[in-house]
């Protein structure tokens, strides 16, 4: 089973901050995907629920 989830994000600036970003995201254990709209300043994570949850990110 895999959940998808839009985390808000503020302060990003230029595509390394989206890359830190993105690369903290992948790391957590049950995160399959991370696309991160800089213009929106929003992330979207598709993760398994049954390995990590929303307190994770």
């Amino acid at each position: 089973m895999v959940e998808d989830i839009k985390i808000k994000l503020g302060g990003l600036h230029c595509g390394n901050c989206v890359m830190k970003v993105q690369n903290k995201l992948r790391k957590i254990s049950g995160v399959n995907n991370v696309v991160i709209n800089l213009a929106k300043e929003e992330a979207n994570v598709e993760y398994d629920p049954n390995i990590t949850g929303f307190n994770a990110f």
